[in-house]
């Protein structure tokens, strides 16, 4: 008997193709919902944010503080691949006091986390280095009341910006470490009574310091053998992040609390060029956030130019984080709100390696836990849901 090869019925290959319809649509949404993320991370206890950073193989590395069982508070660095998949074991470094991170340097061969330490009620400076494997290889010597805040990688060596504590009263601080953590160099301005750096950027291998007088109210930038520039002299503003911009100027973010507005604002500045000067201004945007109390964080240019700001937003105690995309001469463009669930605050952005946005912060459900947040969004601030 002869075999007959029948045709494939209309009906079978109209199954057979919404099978594959449906398995190539899962495996999109799959994609999306491992590409763009909101996780969470954190022990028993409370545990939040400080600085994220990117690694070398597409993954993030970001450094926080987390209480302990005793109490106490220590730092902790977790590394994540690109999927924010933890590759290890989160690490914990501290001692008897209080131990907190405030930013994060990722170098060829490891993580330097700078922040401070707190035992008997004095305050003291802290600067750490890890290995890519998340050993300690040495915490400096250095000994200082103070806290360091940034830091930045110069000529094969650190430089910590912060405030040291002089009769009880903070002041600028600025120290050049070399790669053991053995201080080169102490910047020795004292600064006017209450200043504190909160951030440095490297411009021609010359430092450019961001930082707040409180005693005039005022955002200031320390150019390099150049005394301070006051970039608002009212509305008792506060200095976030300053950050170069693609033409060679620089972009700053901060908060003001304006007298008889009510509510605190994020405040965006462009300076064309490292004159300084408050006339050299590129744009300076109308102050963001009417409603509520606004803090500005952090900030970065996209490579099409576009400007994004991190902050976030409080009302009636509950906070949080919001993304502001801003065109290239300073107007709003689009924002975005993460928040659903909790108590949101945000603390570092990133661009990372595929062009989208990394924010790192912290999650606090009511009567819970605080736990810290790693949110993956594409270039526009979307994340998968």
């Amino acid at each position: 008997m002869k075999t007959v090869k029948r045709k494939p019925m209309k009906k079978s290959l109209l199954i057979i193709g919404l099978i594959i319809i449906l398995a190539s649509c899962a495996k999109e949404m799959s994609d999306l919902q491992t590409q763009y993320f909101v996780r969470f991370y954190g022990a028993a206890l409370d545990d939040t944010g400080s600085d994220v950073g990117l690694t070398a193989d597409g993954g993030y590395v970001f450094a926080g503080t987390s209480q302990n069982d005793a109490g106490n508070t220590d730092i902790i660095l977790v590394t994540t691949d690109k999927y924010g998949f933890q590759t290890s074991d989160p690490v914990f470094y501290g001692g008897d006091g209080n131990e907190s991170a405030s930013a994060i340097l990722v170098l060829n061969d490891g993580y330097v986390v700078t922040g401070s330490s707190i035992l008997d009620g004095i305050e003291t400076f802290l600067l750490v280095k890890f290995g890519l494997d998340g050993s300690v290889l040495w915490t400096s010597p250095y000994v200082i009341e103070g806290r360091g805040n940034d830091l930045i990688a110069l000529n094969n060596q650190i430089e910590v910006v912060g405030y040291s504590i002089v009769s009880n009263v903070k002041r600028v601080f600025s120290c050049v470490f070399d790669e053991s953590g053995n201080k080169v160099d102490l910047d020795p301005a004292q600064g006017s009574p209450g200043e504190y750096y909160t951030s440095v950027v490297l411009k021609d291998n010359k430092p450019f310091k961001f930082g707040t007088d409180p005693s005039t109210n005022s955002i200031v930038i320390i150019k390099p053998a150049s005394g301070p520039n006051p970039l608002t002299s009212a509305g008792n503003g506060l200095s976030s992040k300053i950050i170069l911009s693609q033409d060679g100027g620089f972009f700053i973010v901060g908060t003001s609390n304006p007298v008889g507005s009510g509510f605190k604002q994020i405040i965006v500045k462009k300076l064309n060029n490292d004159d300084l000067l408050t006339d050299n201004l590129s744009f300076n945007t109308n102050p963001i956030g009417s409603d509520a109390d606004f803090r500005g964080v952090d900030i970065v240019e996209m490579e099409d130019g576009t400007v994004a700001v991190l902050g976030d937003k409080t009302l009636s105690k509950d906070t949080d984080i919001v993304l502001y995309f801003l065109n290239p001469d300073g107007t709003l463009r689009s924002s975005k709100i993460y928040g659903k669930t909790g108590n949101q605050s945000a603390s570092s952005l990133k661009i990372s390696s595929d062009g989208g946005l990394i924010i790192l912060g912290s999650n606090q459900q009511e009567k819970t836990n605080s736990m810290i947040t790693l949110i993956k969004t594409d270039s526009e601030g979307n994340i998968w849901e």
